[in-house]
């Protein structure tokens, strides 16, 4: 008898064990149902949204097309964004021009036309024009400082004609060759280059002085008194140079 009743306990046990798995099955199904909802709803909602982005963003890119037409070869992607960004990566370029009805500021503002002022204006050569940056008088000065250092080296030439004094017009031909030599890119050459006469060197400075003439120009051109350039220099770091500096600037 007890066997039975057992037995009946034991049947009511599972009985009751299955009733409760299925209750739990069926919550746990209705619970993937409703995210399988929310999760439509979100996913539908997502769409809704990345549609009225590219909505919006079509109409901008519509409007500025329309606006300017000449952004029609530029990639929709500069447009939406506004800018387009420069090759270091950093540098953003706007798209839109600045506004133009907006004050000048005064630095900005230009009260005369440009180009050459006061004298300058009368100057019709090359030749004018370089003397404006190069005036006799400056020239002077180193010509002067240039023949007292060749008075100083006399005595070490055998020959009187290979130290001759210079003059304001051969100092104006070396200038004028070192600009010759400076269009033809010769930086770098050597001077029997411009003076070779087997047909490849320059005619115009052949024609002009030779080159042992123009080496020893260059080997004697002085800016300052060499006689009293130690007695300034400790004055002056630049005193080398500090007269031709300041009537140059």
């Amino acid at each position: 008898m007890s066997r039975n009743i057992l037995d009946d306990h034991r049947i009511q046990e599972i009985l009751e064990e299955d009733g409760i798995e299925g209750e739990v099955s069926s919550e746990i199904e209705d619970n993937l149902e409703i995210d399988d909802d929310d999760s439509n709803s979100s996913q539908s909602g997502d769409d809704d949204n990345s549609e009225a982005e590219d909505f919006s963003a079509g109409n901008i890119s519509a409007e500025m097309l329309h606006r300017r037409p000449d952004l029609s070869d530029v990639p929709l992607s500069y447009i939406r964004q506004g800018y387009y960004v420069g090759r270091n990566g950093s540098t953003n370029w706007s798209i839109e021009e600045p506004p133009r009805n907006v004050r000048t500021r005064s630095h900005n503002i230009i009260f005369h036309a440009p180009g050459l002022i006061n004298e300058a204006k009368d100057a019709l050569t090359p030749l004018d024009c370089c003397s404006f940056m190069f005036s006799d008088s400056l020239l002077d000065t180193v010509v002067t400082y240039t023949n007292m250092y060749i008075d100083s080296i006399h005595d070490n030439f055998q020959r009187k004609r290979d130290c001759l004094h210079t003059d304001l017009s051969e100092l104006k031909a070396l200038l004028g060759l070192h600009y010759y030599c400076g269009k033809l890119r010769g930086a770098h050459l050597n001077t029997m280059d411009f003076w070779a006469i087997v047909g490849t060197g320059s005619d115009v400075c052949i024609a002009t002085m030779s080159r042992q003439r123009f080496n020893f120009l260059l080997r004697c051109l002085r800016f300052d008194d060499p006689n009293i350039r130690e007695q300034r220099r400790q004055n002056d770091k630049l005193a080398a140079i500090r007269d031709l500096f300041t009537k140059f600037v």
